[in-house]
């Protein structure tokens, strides 16, 4: 007859199935989850940690991708006065020193009405290309103002060296015997530039505070725009885009 000794379940099953037992059948369910405050606050802290160190960075980015288009728009416009100079014998077209609702206005249309015949006003481009992204305050004015008027939406945030008018560059021009008897040539010459950093008058017009969604907050006649860039850009007579002298 044979004897059978009843098995005795080995120590660490033992302790594995009161374990169980004690968490409901689930290993390691009895441990407690998510995370202790301390560990919010460091998590926190380290994401507050490099948002500011971030945010300088985004915004110097921002303003140079703002400056960079603005650029490229004033490009666009030097090909116009290009053609334009080609078409005239090399004489500038005679255009405001800025659009309309602003002053002074001698009856001399915008720079963009002067230069339709190759940068359409009708044209969406176009009217993308002179108006810098960065202008939230001329552009839009100058826009309103032109639909009073019963003309193509067109903002501009460039102003235009009126001096220039109905002139040509010459050697013998007078404009260029002064650029020559202080050192400088048409790479001197500024042609067109950002309107920031200045403040303007404008004419008011009834007509223009009737326009739905009228941009015009105030009928005082005065706007005061703000630096949009960090270096104003300019084009210049030779055709070139860089920042305007001075800024």
């Amino acid at each position: 007859m044979i004897l059978r000794m009843p098995s005795r379940r080995p120590s660490h099953l033992w302790f594995v199935s009161r374990s169980l037992a004690r968490s409901g059948g689930c290993v390691g369910c009895g441990r407690r989850g998510g995370f202790s405050l301390i560990e919010l606050l460091v998590v926190i802290s380290i994401i507050a940690l490099l948002v500011g160190v971030l945010l300088p960075t985004l915004s110097a980015v921002r303003a140079r991708a703002i400056g960079i288009a603005c650029a490229s728009n004033l490009r666009q416009i030097g090909l116009g006065f290009e053609l334009y100079l080609m078409d005239h014998d090399q004489t500038f077209p005679r255009a405001e020193f800025m659009p309309e609702p602003f002053v002074p206005q001698s009856g001399q249309p915008a720079i963009n009405q002067a230069l339709d015949a190759y940068l359409p006003t009708s044209d969406k481009g176009s009217q993308r290309v002179y108006t810098c992204p960065g202008d939230d305050d001329i552009a839009p004015l100058v826009a309103a103002a032109a639909e009073a008027r019963g003309d193509a939406p067109t903002g501009v945030s460039y102003y235009y060296q009126s001096r220039l008018s109905g002139r040509t560059l010459d050697a013998d021009s007078r404009i260029m015997r002064r650029l020559n008897s202080m050192g400088m040539s048409e790479a001197d010459l500024l042609v067109l530039s950002d309107f920031d950093g200045s403040e303007f008058v404008f004419k008011f017009d009834e007509d223009m505070a009737a326009l739905p969604g009228n941009v015009f907050e105030t009928t005082s006649g005065v706007v005061d725009v703000g630096f949009f860039h960090r270096n104003r850009n300019a084009l210049y007579a030779d055709g070139h885009v860089a920042y305007a002298l001075g800024n």
